[in-house]
């Protein structure tokens, strides 16, 4: 559920330099990668319902051999008890039965006097690391590799309840994506919310191209930030490529509010309602409203209207924010950081690989919860490596292009958090 917390109204920055080029800002608040601040399995699951085997719990003085005649009755099969257990038996049929039979076997055994439950007996399967070759250097999945120690978050006893279901939606709302191949197949159709022209850095305005076409600014090189984010949450695990995201089965949806030199409020708040399935100017609604809205971004000063007004209707809407706190090391109780300011959203903070607040971290009363940020010191091992591309200013298009690349900042602690939310939502 969405944290509530109160609302912080400030008025806006009117005049700002970026990058060397002053732009007036109307109402929208200049929005940045928040680290620019400080410088499912290939073959699916199987299927852990074995469907010719209940295991049925009867009453002492119960007789299981009448049980096991109705139960045959009702699924029209002929089946047998194979064992007993700890207060049940085992009655396997002799051919696995459909969905249908087994709702009405079970159905009828738990009408029976006697029986105290009755219910399929389910597979159970070793939970094996992923494949990934990456994967152990991603201390901030589990404490079990990488530099001890590793405070991770311990995702492979999550993964044991669920790895995640395509039916849940994540929302990244960051630079856009570029194709990479440890994380295309998980995509779904994203949008290009950019309005400002030169910001876009394509010549055109909003549709529905998410690609990322490279944020440089000055002297500053794209980031490819949006494609670090989403890999966190979402690369394809167990295909012996890279990395593996937390969540291995949710699809992702990339939503471009960031360009040349960052974005603006205006459209992050149009970005946050397109991402929830609410009507926005100059695209079609979307036909896969996200349930989690990732937000690796942000800049200095209080929640706008706007912003506030989008997150409320999002929220609405059933869709859950997740937002960044900041890279300044400042006490945002003092000095407020949008959108993570703003009610409605979930506020994360980073640590690093031994679990303290990374020195870089914003802080106070308004953040919800801390995520695995990393710190850089003189290895990336104290980073948090994610996909990139080999490009410096415009994406690198070749095979070459398709990289790794460890970052640190809150906009990586917010994915982790997003992941988890993606995980909970599908168990």
């Amino acid at each position: 559920m969405p944290v509530l917390k109160r609302a912080i109204v400030g008025a806006s920055v009117a005049v700002l330099p970026l990058c060397g080029v002053q732009f007036v800002v109307a109402t929208s608040i200049p929005f940045f990668p928040v680290e620019a601040l400080v410088e499912e399995p290939a073959n699916g699951e199987p299927n852990s319902s074995n469907e010719d085997r209940l295991v049925i719990a009867v009453n002492v003085g119960t007789n299981p051999e009448s049980v096991l005649t109705e139960i045959e009755v009702a699924a029209g099969s002929p089946a047998s008890i194979v064992s007993e257990v700890s207060g049940a038996v085992i009655v396997e049929f002799d051919q696995p039965i459909d969905q249908i039979s087994l709702t009405a076997a079970l159905t009828e055994a738990e009408s029976l006097d006697g029986v105290e439950f009755a219910e399929p007996d389910e597979r159970r399967f070793v939970m094996e690391s992923p494949n990934d070759p990456l994967y152990l250097s991603q201390w901030a999945l589990t404490s079990m590799y990488g530099p001890a120690p590793a405070a991770g978050i311990d995702i492979e006893n999550a993964w044991t309840v669920t790895t995640g279901s395509p039916d849940v939606v994540v929302a990244v709302i960051d630079t856009g994506i570029q194709p990479h191949p440890d994380i295309t197949s998980r995509l779904t159709a994203g949008a290009d919310l950019i309005t400002d022209l030169n910001q876009s850095a394509e010549g055109d305005g909003r549709d529905d191209d998410s690609t990322d076409v490279g944020d440089a600014c000055g002297s500053k090189q794209s980031s490819w930030h949006g494609l670090h984010v989403a890999g966190t949450i979402g690369a394809v695990a167990n295909n012996g490529l890279g990395i593996a995201g937390l969540d291995q089965r949710a699809r992702i949806q990339p939503v471009r509010v960031l360009g040349r030199c960052g974005g603006w409020s205006s459209d992050v708040a149009d970005a946050i309602r397109w991402a929830a399935g609410l009507a926005v100017p100059g695209v079609p609604l979307n036909p896969t409203p996200a349930k989690v809205l990732n937000l690796s971004l942000g800049g200095s000063g209080a929640c706008s209207s706007i912003e506030q007004s989008a997150i409320d209707a999002a929220v609405g809407a059933g869709a859950t924010i997740v937002a960044a706190v900041g890279n300044s090391a400042a006490d945002l109780d003092t000095s407020p950081f949008a959108p993570a300011s703003c009610n409605n959203v979930i506020a994360v903070a980073a640590t690093t690989r031994f679990g303290d607040r990374a020195d870089y971290s914003n802080f106070g009363s308004i953040v919800d919860i801390a995520a695995p940020g990393g710190l850089k010191l003189t290895s990336d091992s104290e980073r948090i490596v994610s996909l990139s591309n080999a490009g410096t200013t415009t994406a690198d298009l070749s095979r070459a292009g398709w990289t790794y690349t460890s970052k640190q900042g809150t906009s990586m602690a917010a994915p982790h958090v997003s992941g988890v939310i993606s995980l909970m939502l599908a168990a």
